[in-house]
């Protein structure tokens, strides 16, 4: 069967529309994941009770999980020794104290995977018959559409996966490095081309800019307000990063262009800004769309002041704000105020665990210079890095094998 066949049927008359771009990229289907070729169903490995299906203990987003409680791991069948086999299996079994199976069996995501999406921007589409959104990257690499985090199950309210290198020290911290900023060549210069195709229709972008903005997350925070967040990592997350085992996990990274109420700001991002559907995929006008979302009364309410006592003031908090601002961005003669279009703060990180491939990656994928693995940012000394990208037992290992190959010839 093809990925998502379901969703791909989409009716006669009154037909769904088909956005661009998949948000997990990680399919399960014979054609894409190991255990689907198999046979292997859903809930084989989620196993319901009654009509409450388990997600497993570990997760960073916010989907509920009608049975928190119950595990769902590769170890359920596989333990903790999966490979039996192969030659090398003992250093194979002896890296899963540190990576998670999926890191070397999840190889790619789907090409359609979104990375960052631009709703600032929206472009007719003629087929759909509507204004849609700009996807100005679509990765399934490694290091584009995915990439490597310490992991020990928990997460932040902003889908931030939460872990620390087993080393200690501080020198792993995502929410600073590689969740914050964007350098693959091939991904910065997909974000231009897409940032030019944009300014065909918005003739006043500025490409520049744009680039800049999308690559460095961390642009509109002030010194002040980049140490403060330097600061309440370690305070507020440290403790909870170092809590129980870690291990490197693969992560689908994405962010997004939005609208928000600057007013409202704190070191980890503002508050976001919704939009009113219709009007956005009707008229392509952003803007609009949002005042007439915030017009709403339920969204007015919470620039009052109950509103700000019995919640926003804490719920803000969490961002690092110190309280609720209760200027409503709409002003009494109908202009904006303290709006601005901000990509987040930083990377939303979603767990990956299927389209898992039978065949895992080979060890010079990881252990090179050029490898898919930074282990500078995952919080490795130089002197470590420099041995980990620079084998000397995966070279003997290559010569033994180029010998025996000589004999065999």
């Amino acid at each position: 069967p093809q990925a998502n066949a379901a969703n791909k049927n989409r009716g006669y008359q009154a037909k769904r529309l088909l956005h661009p771009g998949a948000k997990r990229a990680s399919s399960f289907t014979p054609e894409t994941d190991v255990h689907a070729k198999a046979g292997i169903g859903c809930t084989d490995c989620h196993v319901p009770e009654g009509h409450r299906v388990p997600r497993g203990v570990k997760g960073v987003d916010l989907v509920a999980n009608d049975l928190p409680g119950k595990v769902v791991e590769c170890e359920n069948c596989h333990t903790s020794a999966p490979h039996l086999k192969a030659d090398d299996r003992v250093i194979l079994n002896g890296h899963i104290a540190r990576l998670a199976c999926e890191t070397c069996h999840i190889t790619h995501l789907r090409e359609d995977n979104v990375v960052l999406r631009d709703w600032i921007h929206p472009i007719w589409d003629e087929e759909e018959g509507i204004y849609l959104f700009t996807d100005v990257l679509h990765s399934g690499k490694a290091g584009e559409g995915f990439t490597f985090l310490w992991f020990n199950g928990n997460g932040t309210f902003l889908a931030n996966a939460l872990g620390d290198n087993p080393l200690g020290g501080t020198d792993y911290n995502p929410l600073m490095n590689q969740l914050v900023r964007i350098d693959n060549p091939e991904a910065v210069a997909e974000i231009r081309r897409n940032a030019i195709r944009i300014k065909e229709h918005y003739p006043d972008l500025d490409v520049d800019a744009y680039v800049k903005a999308a690559t460095d997350t961390l642009a509109p925070l002030t010194p002040e307000m980049r140490a403060k967040r330097a600061e309440m990592i370690e305070r507020n997350l440290r403790r909870v990063m170092t809590k129980d085992k870690s291990r490197i996990y693969p992560f689908k990274v994405f962010n997004a262009l939005m609208w928000e109420d600057m007013a409202n700001q704190g070191p980890f991002g503002a508050m976001i800004l919704p939009f009113d559907y219709p009007t956005y995929y009707q008229t392509g006008d952003t803007r609009q769309s949002m005042q007439t979302a915030i017009a709403n009364p339920i969204v007015k309410r919470m620039y009052e002041t109950p509103f700000k006592v019995y919640m926003m003031d804490e719920f803000m908090s969490y961002f690092g704000v110190d309280e609720w601002a209760l200027e409503y961005p709409i002003g009494p003669d109908g202009e904006l105020r303290n709006v601005e279009a901000h990509w987040m703060r930083q990377m939303g990180t979603l767990m990956i665990n299927h389209g898992v491939t039978g065949k895992g990656r080979e060890c010079k994928d990881c252990h090179d210079a050029k490898g898919i693995m930074n282990f500078e940012t995952l919080g490795y000394p130089p002197e470590r890095v420099a041995d980990l990208t620079d084998l000397r037992e995966l070279k003997e290992r290559e010569k033994a094998k180029a010998k025996d190959q000589n004999k065999q010839m």
